[in-house]
């Protein structure tokens, strides 16, 4: 069985409100999920959004 699905593989960031910091500041996390071949499957959380997208391009471009 193989370990990957066959063909192209695909994921969006999405930007999710995970609450308020006791001074009032709202904290988010960005989600990867997956859209091909499994939508909307979480693969991923990251604090930043540059570790969202270096993940993401990691996910995308993985032979």
């Amino acid at each position: 069985m193989p370990d990957r699905a066959p063909g192209p593989r695909k994921a969006e960031i999405q930007k999710v409100e995970r609450g308020v910091t006791p001074e009032g500041e709202t904290v988010y996390v960005y989600e990867l999920r997956g859209v091909t071949p499994e939508d909307g499957i979480l693969l991923s959380e990251y604090e930043d959004l540059a570790d969202a997208e270096d993940a993401k391009q990691r996910y995308e471009s993985a032979e």
